[in-house]
């Protein structure tokens, strides 16, 4: 019943309106029978007093002016009125006892209240002791005070039946505003959130093959419009990831094409003449090339998923960054010769590291296979790094002639490839810095590509190792000696 939002908005807000005319209800009622009772209390005040005033002391007894008193209750709204002497006489009104208070003259001035029955009418009682002046000053009088007592009641019937009409004019109005405000919260929260409604068939009306935004909504509140804003870069990112999809598809396509086209001509070249033996086994040494290369591009394409979904268990291992550089650089300083490269490497202080060593080598031997392979001939590669407090850089850059921003923009995403002619295809296939980007991540390290004129630089970044246990004197000579080794340009 309470699932969706229109019933959720009425049902709270019908039982905070109930709520505030509940209390509103009883607190009115509660003031207007305070209000009664100190109303029946100064009347009944007022009338002991005055009924006191009737009263004096002559020659020690007290004295009632019973026709001045009777004259006075005639438009009062007392039930009854008893006159008592210091010892608890009654002097005027009925002899009997008609209300249980406690007579105590000689404490002096004194109030006291009961709500009680009479006939069986609710009253509310007073017994009022005062002192009752003497008639006379004459000097053989007692100084001592004398205290009289002036029982009064009134009839609380009139003032319950006023509350009692009060109380159901109070329930009706609560009940009858609760029914209109019902009705009114409900059709309230059918208007706020008919924008919702609205949305939710923009929505559910979203075909995924033709992603757009969706269009503005009149009257939406400002709360949901974040989520608006929100759905609309969601379907963005959708569409960007979609067409993503669609374009490695493509690639991957012409990926596979390519080599298959070739295993195939081949194949059947082979099956169509007659050869001889030297020729057939040229033809399988041409087949099996190209299924090493299809192979090796499927192994990328797994691997490159496997570091995406996070499947990788490898443990940290120590290492210093100066020494995995010289481990991946021995294997593309032969081809940095061929292309007649000018390299030099800048590494002038021991970096301790802790990470998933494999993971890290694989990407030293994308960056500097990519920085040497797409180097022009003759061209310049320099490798440079350093430590800054608890991190550390690497910076591998080269010269380049076919990068511009607008392919700058598209280095890691998969088959993409600076040579937009895809001549290179079936050696490299694109997928090298995409496969770089998951496995940093993995690292924990960050990778920031910058391209200046026809500079290209891939800056790696990370945290050095806490516990350096290398010695510093021994570690360095050790970095002296790499440096040795390839710290002279590469002709």
């Amino acid at each position: 019943m309470f699932q969706s939002l229109k019933s959720r908005l009425a049902a709270g807000t019908f039982i905070i309106l109930v709520s505030i005319l509940l209390v509103s209800g009883v607190s009115l009622y509660q003031w207007m029978a305070k209000e009664l009772n100190r109303q029946m209390e100064n009347s009944l005040r007022v009338l002991a007093k005055g009924a006191a005033a009737q009263a004096s002391v002559e020659d020690d007894f007290l004295e009632i002016y019973h026709n001045k008193i009777d004259q006075y209750l005639e438009n009062s709204p007392a039930l009854f009125l008893q006159i008592l002497n210091d010892r608890g006489a009654v002097l005027y009104g009925a002899e009997s006892e008609l209300v249980d208070f406690e007579y105590l003259p000689e404490q002096g001035l004194d109030e006291q209240w009961q709500m009680t029955h009479l006939d069986d009418k609710p009253i509310m009682a007073l017994k009022y002791s005062f002192e009752a002046t003497h008639e006379y000053d004459h000097p053989s009088r007692s100084d001592k005070p004398y205290y009289a007592a002036i029982i009064a009641g009134i009839d609380r019937t009139p003032a319950l039946k006023t509350l009692a009409e009060f109380r159901t004019i109070i329930i009706a109005i609560t009940g009858l505003g609760a029914l209109i405000g019902a009705g009114l919260l409900t059709a309230l929260a059918y208007l706020a959130t008919r924008p919702l409604d609205e949305l939710a068939k923009k929505i559910d009306a979203i075909d995924y093959q033709d992603l757009n935004p969706l269009s503005p909504i009149t009257h939406l509140p400002s709360e949901c419009r974040p989520v608006f804003e929100e759905i609309n870069l969601l379907i963005n990112r959708v569409d960007r990831e979609l067409l993503r999809e669609r374009a490695f598809a493509s690639n991957i396509s012409h990926e596979l094409r390519t080599p298959l086209t070739g295993l195939r001509s081949t194949l059947e070249v082979s099956m169509n003449r007659d050869v001889n033996a030297e020729e057939f086994l040229k033809s399988q040494q041409v087949c099996l090339k190209i299924v090493l290369e299809t192979q090796t591009l499927v192994d990328r394409l797994l691997q490159m998923r496997r570091v995406e979904s996070g499947k990788f268990t490898i443990e940290s291992e120590e290492a210093e960054l100066a020494e995995c550089i010289q481990a991946s650089w021995n294997n593309f300083s032969a081809r940095a010769e061929e292309k007649d490269l000018t390299t030099t490497f800048a590494i002038d202080e021991v970096i301790p590291l802790r990470l998933p060593l494999d993971l890290f080598m694989s990407v030293l031997n994308n960056l500097l296979e990519n920085a040497v392979e797409y180097s022009p001939e003759s061209g310049r590669l320099a490798i440079e790094s350093k430590r800054e407090s608890q991190h550390w850089q690497l910076c591998i850059a080269n010269n380049q002639c076919n990068m511009t921003s607008e392919t700058f923009e598209h280095i890691f995403d998969p088959f993409w490839r600076g040579d937009q002619s895809r001549n290179a295809t079936g050696s490299h296939a694109g997928l090298g810095l995409s496969i770089v980007k998951s496995m940093v991540k993995f690292c924990g390290l960050t990778i920031t590509p910058e391209l200046k004129g026809d500079i290209f630089k891939m800056i790696l970044r990370g945290k050095v190792l806490e516990n350096d246990q290398h010695g510093q004197l021994s570690s360095r000579r050790q970095i002296s000696e790499i440096n040795l080794g390839i710290e002279q340009p590469t002709k």
